[in-house]
């Protein structure tokens, strides 16, 4: 299965040095200590939505609401539920958790089903373009 958890930085942050330590000292955290991990990705929101017509209420000159969407793959959603069994242990759980915490002000997981993941890999090629649209915050 895979699961996105989308994640805030803590208020006052700049956004580039969080990202940054994202992915200098957190997502090696993560590889370390997530047991059964088949993929993961971390992509960074970097670009301001293009003007667009507004029909959800996001105006283009707003600040994205998510500084990192992270994609990690599991085999069960058990797997990705108990965080003992995804870190190996309820003490490297916490210390995961514990060290994003310490940086970020909201972290949201989702999941998508298995058949759309196979998919997804299916399709997948050597430069890909993302786009996520998310609703601001209220």
């Amino acid at each position: 299965m895979k699961f996105f958890t989308f994640i805030t930085a803590a208020a006052g942050q700049d956004h580039r040095q969080f990202q940054q330590w994202f992915l200098k000292e957190h997502a090696p955290m993560v590889l370390e200590h997530v047991k059964g991990a088949q993929r993961y990705i971390v992509n960074l929101v970097d670009i301001i939505a293009p003007p667009v017509e507004n029909l959800t209420g996001l105006a283009p000159e707003d600040a994205p609401a998510y500084d990192v969407i992270t994609e990690l793959w599991m085999g069960s959603a058990r797997d990705f539920r108990d965080a003992a069994r995804m870190y190996g242990s309820a003490a490297a759980a916490e210390a995961v958790q514990k060290h994003l915490a310490s940086r970020s002000r909201a972290a949201y997981s989702a999941w998508r089903c298995a058949a759309q993941a196979r998919q997804d890999r299916a399709e997948h090629c050597s430069l890909t373009v993302k786009i996520v649209t998310l609703p601001k915050e209220t």
